[in-house]
């Protein structure tokens, strides 16, 4: 059945030479039972910038899971394992509930920063998200605002009616709502203006082209303003080189997030970068520092 859905659907044949698979695949779902179970995962965070400044504003919360014998492995490599065994809710709570213990624990410290969160459909579509969230944001008093959900467009168009409910109920909290990879999926500037979206987050692939495109920047450009006009924050993803952060600040640009400004950290990592210079390049990169110190 993997095999099949691996391959986009159709029929397989049972193979002696599929077995490998199946078992490996058993032993990662039995695995990510006890990593759960014990704790062993883990969330790293990723600066968000703003332009204007140059100051972390807040950071984007990213689950990793360190394997003891497959290394440190990312969402795409165990997400899929988690939703055929049904742990898409559990992995979701934990998420949450780790995210917002940080955050309360920075706040505590004096960095008064915002996290942004993403959840899978499955909570999503769940009408007990907001009582959970709610319960957190009581039981580490942190301020709603600073929670900010992402979701996709993929995400917002699977249940339009469930998602938008719950969203809105999330939104009466007082959490921010951002829709991430914005550009890449199939919403509609109708579906735009009726989601309670705050925050748009444009896809690395429009980025990418910055400095040698015409044609992306015109695109990001016109993104930038479609965000404007409609009240919006926009972030811009997957920048990762000097001239895209220098282009972006000229195109009226307010947040940005990639490599350039930093990796995906460690909590205590990224604690000491609040306040100061994001950049986690190494020293003897002058290319970058000079490209930063030219941008502000």
């Amino acid at each position: 059945m993997y095999s099949a859905k691996t391959k986009g659907g159709g029929i397989r044949i049972y193979e002696p030479s599929l077995s490998p698979a199946m078992r490996d695949r058993l032993v990662l779902e039995t695995d990510l039972r006890v990593a759960l179970v014990t704790g062993k995962l883990t969330l790293y965070y990723q600066p968000i910038v703003e332009v204007a400044t140059s100051t972390i504003i807040g950071v984007e919360a990213l689950i990793r899971w360190p394997h003891p014998t497959r290394g440190l492995l990312i969402p795409s490599h165990f997400l899929g394992v988690a939703e055929d065994a049904g742990l898409l809710g559990i992995l979701d709570r934990w998420v949450l509930r780790q995210a917002i213990a940080q955050l309360a624990e920075w706040w505590h410290n004096g960095h008064q920063i915002a996290i942004s969160i993403n959840l899978t459909d499955h909570s999503l579509r769940d009408p007990e998200l907001i009582f959970d969230i709610e319960d957190l944001i009581t039981e580490y008093d942190v301020p709603a605002d600073a929670i900010i959900i992402e979701i996709t467009e993929y995400t917002a168009l699977r249940d339009m009616a469930t998602t938008n409910e719950v969203l809105n109920g999330l939104k009466q909290l007082g959490v921010r709502i951002a829709l991430d990879d914005f550009g890449t999926g199939y919403a509609s500037l109708t579906n735009l203006r009726n989601l309670p979206v705050e925050i748009l987050k444009l896809d690395r692939t429009f980025s990418a082209g910055i400095g040698t495109k015409a044609e992306d920047e015109a695109v990001v450009q016109a993104l930038l303003q479609l965000g404007q006009g409609l009240s919006l924050t926009v972030v811009v993803e997957g920048v990762e080189q000097p001239v895209q952060q220098a282009w972006l600040e000229r195109a009226g640009c307010q947040l940005i997030q990639g490599y350039l400004l930093g990796r995906p950290m460690p909590p205590e990592e990224a604690q000491v970068l609040f306040g100061t210079h994001p950049i986690t390049e190494t020293e003897n990169d002058n290319d970058v520092a000079a490209g930063i110190a030219e941008t502000g």
